[in-house]
């Protein structure tokens, strides 16, 4: 009979060891829980940041678009302008050397007009001389 109270004690405490043991169990079990559930709200938290830069970059990349069609317009613009005053300063060229050309052919006039008059100066004086 001792033996088997004995067996019965030790029984007992084995019970109460393993109550212990699935009272820590529960309690670990309910820590788990709670990690969980905040790992659960971090992943939706993540998920609104995601989607939130997922939005940023389809904004930026239609910016970024906009800015290249922006660009390239600008660009075209600038090359017919840049057509457009290479024009006009080829005809300023072209009027200046024309303008220098018909400045010489006056100086050319004038000169030739001078020796004219010129010359006719001296005649006039020599017929004045004969006719006294």
């Amino acid at each position: 009979m001792e033996a088997l109270d004995a067996r019965i004690a030790q029984t007992d405490r084995t019970v109460e060891e393993l109550r212990g043991r699935a009272s820590e169990t529960d309690r670990t079990v309910q820590e788990l829980r709670g990690h969980t559930s905040q790992i659960e709200r971090t992943m939706e938290e993540l998920r609104g940041h995601t989607l939130q830069f997922e939005r940023s970059v389809e904004e930026l990349r239609a910016h970024t678009a906009q800015f290249e069609h922006n660009m390239a317009a600008d660009l075209v613009d600038l090359e017919q302008n840049l057509k457009v005053q290479s024009a006009a300063i080829e005809s300023a060229r072209t009027a200046m050397s024309q303008t220098d050309d018909l400045v010489e052919r006056v100086v050319e006039a004038l000169e030739s007009l001078q020796m004219a008059v010129m010359d006719q100066g001296e005649g006039g004086e020599h017929s004045a001389i004969a006719v006294n």
